[in-house]
């Protein structure tokens, strides 16, 4: 808050290393004990919003809803509104390795800054995502993304097909720093 900052985003799956507690279970079953901080983890966020008087958007965690488990965040503002938002597209190994389901809507929020569009990870690669967006009206598109900077250049390129398609809106990424041992 010192920074007078208006938004703060956390990457997909900052909550990740939580999991390092249940190394003894399946992938599946590990990811869905992730899942139990997420209620906890919000709550937090939601009260740190008002407390430090700002906008974070907590990037992804695993939550299940009717039993299925999906990737998502929420939008916690400091007017102390919290609004959810999902992964549309989920990559080929969430569904396969933790049994993972895409979302099932795509919304803009109106924040005291603006209007934004959040989207996660993979989801910047469908640029009919980013369209809808823009034709709803967002200012600006904040896009969580789980991987170590050395692979951000790589990654970037749904980014920059965004700003050829949208120019004038502003993006931003999280990144983890480069962790040695990290494939790049």
């Amino acid at each position: 808050s010192g920074y007078r900052a208006d938004f703060a985003l956390f990457p997909e799956f900052f909550n990740a290393p939580l999991m390092s507690e249940y190394n003894h279970l399946s992938e599946p079953d590990a990811i869905r004990q992730l899942a139990t901080y997420t209620e906890a983890i919000t709550k937090r966020f939601a009260e740190l919003a008002i407390s430090y008087n700002i906008n974070i958007i907590t990037g992804s965690m695993p939550e299940i809803v009717n039993n299925n488990l999906y990737n998502a965040g929420y939008l916690c503002k400091r007017d102390g509104g919290v609004e959810r938002y999902e992964k549309l597209h989920v990559t080929p190994d969430e569904a396969k390795v933790w049994g993972m389901q895409g979302g099932q809507s795509i919304q803009t929020y109106d924040t005291d800054c603006g209007r934004i569009g959040i989207l996660i990870c993979y989801d910047v690669e469908f640029p009919e995502l980013g369209r809808i967006l823009a034709e709803d009206g967002i200012d600006i598109l904040f896009v969580p993304v789980e991987f170590p900077s050395g692979l951000a250049a790589q990654y970037c390129s749904g980014q920059s097909a965004m700003t050829a398609i949208f120019p004038g809106y502003y993006y931003f990424y999280p990144v983890l720093p480069f962790q040695p041992g990290w494939a790049v």
